[in-house]
């Protein structure tokens, strides 16, 4: 069963959005200098060889696979704040978001196996952490409410989620993915307060575009994880009794059927929640960055 086909749409990026990116793209380098004097070198050859497939090239669009919206909400709600304050929001922005974008791909890689456990692997890791947590204090202390920004509670909702290893139903197994994702809105919390947005609602778009995100690749890896045995969205729409098949990697005809009619609620259930994340985002003043959420979906109703 192939669903690599379906995919999200083409987010037109702006100049500013793609200075954005290239800045974003620099802090991989700038991570690595950072790195113990006597494994820098070693730090960025792990990088271009397990993420990169040796292309220094790469390094420039090294957060590729993120989806626009992840990141071009810095420059939307930087344009919510006085000009006097947009450059230090921005830097300690970048430096927070290319720093967890870092850490939620080697935490991906590193626990599926993908990627090899080494001293060096763990120290890029460890650096990454404390730039997030430096760039964080930093956020923290330019919105002036250390207190308010609350960054340590986003940290432990992301560690409550990667650590949660099975989930019985549909439900939570989305409610584990907004965990997931808590790190990418670190950054999103101090422009909300410093631009007087409501972090709930855009909290809420955000997880909706990124559950979106996440039942997507669901779709397109489904024959992956049949093999490894992974328990993805697919697998909680199923019947139950068609759920032992999973388990057994059986394509049986009606395993086959059930497991497109479960695709079929997938595709539909992620455009739904693209369109109520864009609604969202639109109500609380980011028409731009709503327009961006709601064409990923534009490929998907065109195949419904």
């Amino acid at each position: 069963m192939q669903f690599q086909a379906f995919e999200f749409g083409a987010v037109r990026l702006d100049p500013f959005e793609k200075d954005l990116f290239r800045a974003l793209n620099r802090r991989i380098p700038a991570i690595c200098r950072e790195l113990p004097r006597s494994i820098r070198d070693l730090g960025m050859y792990y990088l271009l060889e397990h993420f990169t497939k040796y292309r220094l090239g790469n390094l420039a669009n090294f957060f590729g696979k993120f989806y626009a919206p992840s990141w071009t909400y810095i420059h939307w709600l930087c344009e919510k704040l006085p000009p006097a304050r947009r450059d230090v929001f921005e830097r300690l922005c970048v430096q927070v978001q290319a720093s967890g974008m870092l850490l939620h791909i080697l935490d991906d890689h590193l626990s599926d196996g993908d990627a090899p456990v080494s001293s060096v692997s763990l120290q890029l890791r460890t650096q990454a952490w404390q730039q997030l947590e430096a760039g964080a204090e930093g956020l923290a202390l330019a919105v002036g409410s250390p207190a308010a920004l609350r960054w340590q509670e986003l940290v432990d909702q992301y560690f409550a989620a990667i650590c949660e290893r099975e989930v019985p139903t549909f439900e939570a197994y989305v409610d584990r993915f907004r965990g997931q994702v808590a790190t990418g809105l670190i950054a999103a919390r101090a422009l909300c307060a410093a631009g007087s947005v409501d972090f709930a609602r855009f909290r809420e778009g955000f997880e909706q575009f990124t559950i979106a995100w996440r039942l997507l690749d669901d779709l397109r890896d489904i024959s992956e994880d049949l093999e490894r045995g992974e328990h993805s969205s697919i697998y909680y729409l199923l019947p139950e009794h068609e759920r032992a098949d999973w388990a057994a990697n059986r394509a049986s005809k009606s395993f086959e059927q059930a497991v497109v009619q479960a695709s079929t609620q997938l595709v539909n259930d992620a455009m739904t929640r693209l369109e109520r994340a864009s609604a969202l985002l639109y109500d609380i003043g980011l028409p731009h960055y709503a327009a961006q959420v709601f064409s990923l979906g534009l490929p998907l109703q065109m195949r419904s």
